[in-house]
């Protein structure tokens, strides 16, 4: 499964809050046709109102810093490879 940077870091926001149960159940949730959103408001860790989450995720966000030790991969005309960001 492929996400953008955000909904990742939404993700990870979700898991640090509510933990990975119940993250794993937002994602069944989804697989099965069912409303996700419904599922993440009855977190009681966001809530209902999905403005105030926001606000908390993005300011979550912002204290967030980047590991230099993890590896990004790389899609280059249709090769992968792996490189370790440069320190600096």
């Amino acid at each position: 499964m492929m996400f953008d940077g955000q909904a990742a870091a939404f993700f990870n926001f979700l898991i640090e809050k509510a933990g990975i149960d119940k993250v794993k159940e937002i994602v069944s949730a989804a697989r099965q046709e069912k409303d996700a959103l419904e599922a993440v408001k009855a977190l009681p860790a966001i809530g209902t109102d999905l403005d105030k989450a926001e606000e908390e995720w993005a300011a979550w966000v912002k204290t967030q810093k980047p590991d230099p030790s993890q590896e990004f991969r790389m899609r280059m005309g249709g090769q992968e490879r792996t490189e370790r960001p440069q320190q600096p």
